[in-house]
């Protein structure tokens, strides 16, 4: 059975699009994942693998149906740099107009495109209360923030100094999370600015996280004095995230790219 993947990025999170709106296998898609999205030898030429393998199915109950598996075969509740780009994919293929719902295993998420940019309805934030935990010998306080995913927030002086890889191995193997967690580093640089690096469950960094940008606003807001309404800065691009007071809703706004299609053997 021969398939298209599309590859397409969130301000550089890269995912594969394998489509099952109009066709089905029975192929084990989370092997597919950790195969297709090996940085070494994955699918493409001038970048090869990407972050996760994104699967699309029909949805009973809305437009279509998003399934993310990550780069080492697990399958996370939500990514809000790949309904970004399932949106608008979904809309050139016409599988939906340029408002839709997309089902994850979040809830069901509202897009509105607008050219290559997505308005994304990402839901209410579930919380904790801030806590402090004891990591490489010093003491971080983090917040929880749940955006259908787990995020833990930790704000830093300098989010370029910080040793990623090694906090935040460290964090996401703490016993506050037994199933995992992203974690964020947020710098401050204004009311209405952060910039932030992520390490990501189950892919390590990554050029950028929607759900952790949407969490970082959360905590920047929370915590730091940071206005509802914000740029978050990450090492692919920038994010706008609103936390409506309202409605209680993050909404994240931000550009998807189409990279190259391959044809597949499964």
């Amino acid at each position: 059975m021969s398939v298209t993947i599309t590859k397409m990025n969130g301000i550089g999170n890269d995912f594969l699009i394998l489509d099952f709106m109009t066709t089905s296998s029975d192929v084990n898609v989370n092997e597919l994942a950790i195969a297709w999205c090996d940085r070494e030898t994955g699918l493409g030429d001038s970048r090869k693998g990407a972050d996760g393998l994104v699967v699309l199915h029909p949805s009973s109950i809305n437009e279509l149906r998003m399934q993310i598996i990550n780069a080492d075969g697990t399958e996370p509740e939500m990514c809000g740099n790949a309904i970004r780009c399932v949106a608008v994919y979904a809309l050139q293929k016409g599988y939906a107009g340029s408002s839709m719902v997309v089902e994850t295993l979040a809830g069901p998420r509202e897009c509105v495109v607008t050219g290559d940019s997505v308005r994304v309805d990402m839901g209410e934030p579930q919380l904790r209360d801030p806590k402090a935990i004891q990591v490489s010998g010093e003491e971080l306080v983090y917040q929880f923030v749940s955006m259908g995913n787990p995020h833990a927030v930790i704000e830093v002086e300098n989010v370029d100094t910080i040793p990623l890889a090694k906090l935040g191995t460290e964090i996401g193997q703490h016993a506050d999370f037994p199933e995992g967690v992203n974690v964020e580093f947020i710098q401050k640089d204004a009311e209405n600015a952060l910039k932030m690096r992520v390490w990501e469950r189950g892919v390590g960094e990554t050029q950028a996280c929607g759900t952790g940008a949407c969490a970082s606003l959360v905590a920047g807001v929370l915590n730091h004095g940071v206005q509802r309404t914000a740029t978050v800065a990450l090492l692919g691009g920038d994010l706008v995230i609103e936390w409506d007071e309202a409605t209680n809703k993050v909404y994240m706004t931000g550009p998807t790219e189409v990279e190259y299609t391959v044809q597949v053997e499964l």
